[in-house]
């Protein structure tokens, strides 16, 4: 029987255009020397693989394409991904009270955006903030029971290894993040909020995913309270995004089974723009675009940039010093 390929990092992207335009896998295949690719049954792209054991592999946008993707892979016999790290990395909406355009995020919590009742705006209660509240509950931010054997289920926020986040975070908070004039004159607009309108930076801050590209304040004030609950404020909202809630669970069926271990997970987010508009534009001028998706995502080119420096540092990082990261976890 053949030895099976055992991975030391694989890099996880969202999705990647057709047509010439750049996404997030892009940058990591041109630069890093991916000299084999194995097509995976079932999953959205091919994993391709460097001699040294690094692996790049499109999961594809939402929640279920991504929960596919890594149950194909976790399940193809070619592959021992037992001692393997993994890192989603791709672009996000950042909340401007906490990350600029073109800042990277590691995250440690990420909480479910879908789960939710819903009720319409528009024949909510004078006195609610939101027609959203978690499923088991009665009005928005009120935590459902939590007993054993209720109805609802109870994955609505993981939690990722502290120890690793803090980890891969040091190791690249001093990174030099790109910066363009055009970003700099999109966040100029954000007159309220100070950490939106410095300069792009390497963060810890966390991640709300939902399938709804949702936009505007009152959103916002949403994402930072439904975070800080499901976190039991132990989390700060910084980072909307659409996958890691199918990423997590398929992760957490893989763990179960000793394919892969949950603890050598990361999650990274790089702002391509901001979740609300500026005070000078409504929700609607802010995401709409007349003229192109440089209107609607300012830093998309450079949230790519910044996502490849910080990401590929890590893969590195663990290449190099292999012999320990195989069985000891990394830690500051």
């Amino acid at each position: 029987m053949a030895e099976k390929i055992a991975p030391k990092v694989i890099i996880l992207s969202l999705f990647e255009p057709t047509g010439g335009t750049p996404g997030e896998q892009s940058l990591f295949r041109e630069r890093m020397d991916f000299t084999e690719r194995f097509d995976i049954p079932g999953a959205m792209g091919p994993l391709f693989m460097s001699e040294d054991g690094v692996g790049a592999l499109l999961l594809g946008i939402g929640a279920t394409k991504p929960a596919i993707s890594l149950m194909a892979l976790g399940y193809d016999e070619r592959f021992d991904l037992r001692s393997c790290y993994f890192m989603i990395a791709g672009i996000a909406g950042a909340d401007p009270h906490v990350a600029s355009l073109g800042s990277v995020a590691w995250a440690r919590f990420t909480v479910d955006g879908n789960l939710a009742f819903d009720i319409d705006a528009r024949e909510i209660p004078a006195n609610w903030p939101t027609g959203l509240f978690p499923l088991g509950s009665n009005a928005p931010y009120e935590m459902p029971p939590r007993e054993a054997g209720g109805v609802f289920l109870k994955d609505e926020v993981f939690e990722l290894n502290p120890t690793l986040r803090e980890w891969a975070y040091d190791l690249t908070r001093e990174i030099l993040l790109e910066d363009t004039d055009g970003m700099r004159s999109n966040r100029s607009l954000y007159t309220d909020t100070p950490l939106g309108r410095e300069g792009p930076r390497v963060i810890k801050g966390d991640v709300l995913a939902s399938e709804r590209f949702w936009h505007g304040t009152h959103y916002t004030e949403w994402a930072q309270r439904w975070v800080a609950m499901w976190t039991e404020g132990q989390g700060k909202f910084a980072m909307s995004s659409m996958e890691e809630m199918g990423a997590l669970r398929a992760f957490e069926v893989l763990a179960a089974q000793s394919k892969i271990a949950f603890e050598r997970i990361m999650i990274l987010r790089s702002a391509s723009n901001f979740c609300l508009q500026p005070p000078s534009k409504t929700a609607v001028e802010n995401m709409t675009s007349e003229e192109s998706e440089e209107d609607r995502y300012p830093a998309y080119l450079p949230s790519l940039e910044n996502l490849y420096r910080v990401g590929s540092a890590v893969a590195k990082e663990i290449v190099i010093k292999w012999s320990d990261y195989k069985d000891h976890l990394p830690s500051v």
